[in-house]
């Protein structure tokens, strides 16, 4: 995969992936500009367009597996329709990259900051890279990038080596005889949570170690926070009117990151 996030794969989760487990379709079928009324895409129905497709897929098998189905039939970029905005599934690592060099100076996600930025000054908690806009974010993303520069990532290289070590010891000890392990997407998530973390306050926190209640408390937090912000970008605005689940789960999940980074 491109990326591994904390965040769910369960059920009805996403709107936009970036799949790459396999080529669906050779470069040059992506080289030509075309406009979005032409991205290939299932039909679907007046209104409803393919929401009841995927909501059946996703059910039976998965959001994983409505979307491979969709690449490999219309090619590495795919357009979905449902009720409200229409979506692009992008297939290919080729593909995302020549999406991402042409936002821009100032790029955008839709809703998602102004949505987010909302809940935040609500709940008086400070602004994110993850959420501004603007100049601002260009502001904030620059003073990020001299972080993240290879010369300094590399010093990193050891911890996220013994991170691994401690994952791939933790599978030894509790997959089955025949090698089978219950529970991967639990310990994928511990291992993603704990390498971001890494990188992003310096400290190994083993919640592979179950006796670490404070640590497994903030990774579930913290996964919690990662699903909220779908649940609030493409669900019903219902948090302005009432505290929703995703909401309620986002703020608590920004309150953790903020106090747990100000307490190391």
């Amino acid at each position: 995969m491109a990326w591994l996030a904390l965040r769910s794969v369960r059920s009805s989760r996403p709107f936009l992936r970036v799949l790459t487990q396999r080529r669906f379709a050779s470069n040059d079928q992506f080289q030509t500009i075309k406009p979005f009324s032409e991205i290939p895409g299932p039909k679907g129905l007046p209104i409803l367009g393919s929401l009841l497709d995927v909501a059946r897929t996703i059910k039976k098998a998965g959001d994983d597996n409505y979307f491979h189905q969709q690449l490999l039939k219309y090619g590495p970029i795919v357009k979905i329709t449902t009720p409200g905005k229409p979506f692009v599934v992008i297939g290919t690592p080729e593909a995302a990259a020549k999406m991402f060099r042409a936002e821009g100076k100032y790029p955008s996600r839709g809703e998602i900051e102004d949505k987010m930025t909302w809940i935040l000054e609500k709940n008086n908690i400070p602004n994110n890279l993850g959420f501004t806009k603007g100049e601002e974010w260009k502001r904030i993303r620059s003073s990020a990038s001299k972080q993240i520069v290879p010369r300094r990532v590399a010093n990193y290289t050891p911890g996220l080596c013994e991170i691994g070590d401690v994952f791939v010891e933790y599978i030894r000890r509790k997959r089955r005889p025949d090698g089978y392990l219950e529970d991967v997407y639990s310990a994928l998530m511990k291992w993603a949570f704990q390498g971001i973390g890494y990188m992003t306050f310096g400290e190994k926190m083993d919640t592979f170690d179950e006796s670490r209640k404070d640590l497994l408390e903030f990774q579930d937090a913290t996964i919690k926070f990662m699903n909220s912000i779908v649940d609030v970008t493409y669900g019903a605005p219902l948090y302005k009117l009432f505290p929703t689940k995703g909401y309620r789960d986002f703020v608590n999940g920004s309150n953790y990151i903020l106090e747990y980074g100000m307490y190391l």
